[in-house]
């Protein structure tokens, strides 16, 4: 076209027959067959086509005769001879354009319906007395007070139950230079689980 001088719709227009003219006289070639294999298209009536357009999902059966699908359950519907052969076979689902569903094992369309769960509305006084109820059961339980636990008031290494007893005890001059305070009738334990042994912190003379 730039050759042809050419620089606007309406001449690429005008020139489009004689380029295709010198196109197919340059490099057409004679089909060995020269019957058209195009074929005319029927319609919508056309099913083989119309599977083929649509889109496929590979399911499995249940014992129930059942596969989930786009979150709805598909029940199928047993033959007259019994659906104990169809327990676990693989299915296929074609879904059209029109959303519209078959569902086919092997070549055979196999007849269904869409099981739909019932779920109870909860209305009025009822719905909020369960939401009240499901709110009092996330809530946190309430801990007891530890403040007079036992636990709280035991020193380690003391039993609990002595500490109500008067404590006696003497003084130890460590090798440190400080003091240590020794009880000998309730916290001996507390002594002897806290320190190695007396005899090892006092002053060698």
């Amino acid at each position: 076209m730039r050759i042809a001088g050419i620089d606007s719709i309406d001449q690429a227009n005008a020139w489009l027959p004689y380029f295709i003219e010198r196109h197919n006289a340059r490099f057409a070639v004679p089909p060995s067959d020269a019957r058209d294999a195009h074929v005319p298209y029927p319609g919508a009536d056309d099913r083989q086509l119309r599977h083929i357009l649509a889109k496929h999902y590979p399911r499995k059966l249940s014992k129930n005769l059942t596969c989930q699908f786009h979150s709805t359950l598909l029940q199928i519907q047993p033959p007259a001879s019994g659906g104990a052969g169809l327990r676990g076979a693989a299915v296929t689902i074609l879904e059209h354009f029109d959303q519209s569903r078959e569902v086919f094992w092997r070549t055979a369309l196999l007849p269904h319906t869409i099981v739909h769960k019932s779920r109870a509305a909860r209305t009025g006084a009822h719905a909020s007395q369960r939401s009240d109820q499901d709110a009092a059961n996330l809530a946190p339980a309430a801990q007891p007070s530890l403040e007079n636990h036992p636990h709280r008031k035991t020193k380690p290494g003391v039993h609990r139950k002595t500490m109500n007893a008067e404590p006696t005890g003497h003084f130890y001059f460590a090798a440190n230079r400080t003091f240590l305070l020794c009880l000998d009738s309730v916290l001996t334990l507390g002594c002897a689980l806290s320190m190695p042994s007396k005899t090892s912190w006092r002053t060698r003379r």
